[in-house]
């Protein structure tokens, strides 16, 4: 039976804005699930976000040209859909609209975010009493009525409240930062990246380092943590575990190409720290890639001309190793958003 929960569907480029709005709508009393904010670690992703939209009684769909091109949102959309779900479509940039979206009613971001915040409350009849309100129908097109000035009190009193949590919260984080400042454990030129890495190897202990690597939950944290952790770690085959959790996709990527001083590499070993970076790599070693890089899964033998992405600072596994000319490939297993 479906529940009250507001279901995000959306395209990993528009990340930013969608957690930027689903604290909005929770600071303002919605029952709000989404996977970056409600998965926790260790759990399936696709199992979680399959249970989370069956028990959604409504979706929120944002969209934009990224997001109507992605078959998982139109899945999602379509399940929504013929399930009888509340749809409510928020529409971010101009994009080719799907046809059967084009007769609900729009939160329009595009015009004006207030506008849209204040459409998209409307809707979600956010401050209403919605004791009596039938759900599980699609929000109809309509001219949009000029919606209330403000939230509930009960809302505005939340958000004030998360905020003064928000505020303690923050600057915890930044006593502690403090601390590993002054100790030299970070310095002030480290990427974020860099940052999380030092979370887990400034840890007190083995418990605390594991908590942190969980809290992460990334190939990367998970190895920089048995890395650290090789000898007496209590968690580590936990870790490597974890790992083949985190990781959802296969493909090929270029790892190097050129010889010599020409020799230019796209990815690096990586062992809880860099390797020699003119090494091949090795069936069963761990690599990083140095900058967003495209991962070819065409020549996995599906010829579906699809292509994935591997984020910068990014840890994969490498499966196996190819070798053309002056050029390296690897097929990897690795985490595609």
């Amino acid at each position: 039976m479906t529940d009250n929960t507001i279901f995000f569907s959306y395209s990993r480029d528009n990340s930013d804005f969608v957690l930027g709005l689903a604290k909005e709508l929770k600071d303002a009393g919605a029952n709000v699930w989404l996977d970056q904010m409600d998965i926790k670690p260790g759990t399936r992703w696709d199992k979680s976000i399959e249970t989370a939209l069956k028990e959604s009684g409504t979706l929120l769909v944002v969209l934009s040209k990224s997001a109507v091109a992605s078959h998982n949102v139109m899945d999602e959309v379509s399940y929504a859909l013929e399930e009888g779900k509340t749809v409510v479509p928020i529409l971010l940039e101009e994009c080719d609209v799907p046809f059967r979206l084009r007769r609900l009613q729009f939160a329009d971001f595009i015009q004006s975010r207030e506008s849209g915040m204040q459409t998209l409350f409307k809707a979600l009849h956010i401050g209403e009493d919605t004791a009596n309100k039938p759900t599980g129908d699609p929000v109809r097109e309509s001219p949009p009525k000029k919606p209330a000035a403000s939230v509930s009190k009960q809302a505005s009193s939340s958000k004030k409240s998360n905020k003064a949590t928000l505020l303690y919260v923050i600057g915890g984080i930044l006593a502690v930062l403090v601390i590993l400042y002054s100790t030299g454990v970070i310095n002030l030129e480290d990427s974020s990246d860099d940052l999380m890495v030092n979370v887990v190897e400034a840890s007190a202990n083995d418990e605390e380092a594991w908590k942190n690597a969980q809290s992460l939950n990334t190939a990367k944290a998970y190895l920089d943590y048995a890395a650290k952790y090789s000898e007496d770690g209590e968690y580590v085959q936990e870790a490597y575990d974890a790992m083949d959790v985190v990781y959802n996709s296969r493909g090929i990527i270029e790892y190097s190409e050129g010889s010599g001083s020409e020799k230019e590499n796209f990815f690096l070993i990586y062992k809880g720290g860099l390797d020699d970076e003119r090494n091949t790599p090795d069936k069963g070693n761990y690599i990083i890639s140095l900058e967003d890089w495209p991962v070819n899964l065409d020549l996995m033998g599906t010829d579906s001309g699809e292509t994935g992405n591997i984020k910068k600072n990014q840890i994969a596994t490498v499966e196996q190793v190819h070798l053309a000319g002056d050029k390296v490939y690897c097929t990897i297993k690795y985490h595609q958003e």
